[in-house]
């Protein structure tokens, strides 16, 4: 094996994994900042990817600033023209497999960017604090009707407290989605899919 072979052969290994720790890493902070804490099958599987290409970047790494295949060739353990072949091919493999990573990062920040709301993750508190705050509201109604209607009194506005409430309710989380997602948010399709999930709500 040339002197300058494996120089090159070294740099050109290191590098790669360099660039797929580096890789791995994005993975990792991109799964959290799409679902925090992690809990569905997109952002876990980025964590695991991300968690595989960075010890195998680290152990390549390791591998190659130690040295340890140079006593393969040192005592003849090894053929050495095979072992040139076989590292070049891996070079090319490993490549390949960089770039696909990256490739597929780039496709879930653009549809993380371009198809907000496909990713329904970060819609969970705010319909979770939605429900609850209506359920109250609902809980208030009827307890105000039942004890109106005990006290034998007029047929109880509670009603229209209610509807002032869903009202303000409404237009209060209106304004929250409107802040996050823009523009986007005044399409009626997309407004009356994300209100179909409260309870109380048609």
């Amino acid at each position: 094996m040339g002197q300058e072979t494996s120089k090159g052969l070294k740099w050109s290994l290191r590098i790669l994994s360099s660039i797929s720790a580096v890789i791995g890493i994005g993975f990792i902070i991109w799964s959290t900042i799409i679902q925090s804490p992690p809990k569905s099958a997109l952002p876990v599987g980025l964590i695991v990817l991300g968690a595989l290409a960075l010890v195998l970047a680290l152990v390549g790494l390791f591998h190659s600033m130690c040295g340890r295949l140079a006593p393969l060739t040192a005592d003849q353990v090894a053929e050495q023209e095979s072992l040139t072949s076989n590292l070049e091919i891996g070079r090319y493999v490993f490549l390949v497999f960089i770039i696909l990573q990256f490739i597929a990062l780039l496709v879930t920040i653009v549809m993380r960017v371009k198809f907000p709301h496909v990713t329904e993750s970060e819609d969970f508190e705010e319909q979770r604090g939605a429900r609850s705050a209506m359920a109250q509201i609902q809980m208030e109604s009827l307890k105000n009707s039942v004890s109106r209607n005990k006290q034998a009194t007029s047929p109880a506005p509670s009603e229209g407290n209610f509807y002032a409430a869903s009202n303000k309710m409404y237009k209060s989380v209106t304004k929250r989605m409107s802040q996050k997602y823009g523009e986007f948010t005044q399409d009626p399709a997309f407004q009356k899919k994300w209100w179909q999930g409260i309870p109380g709500f048609k």
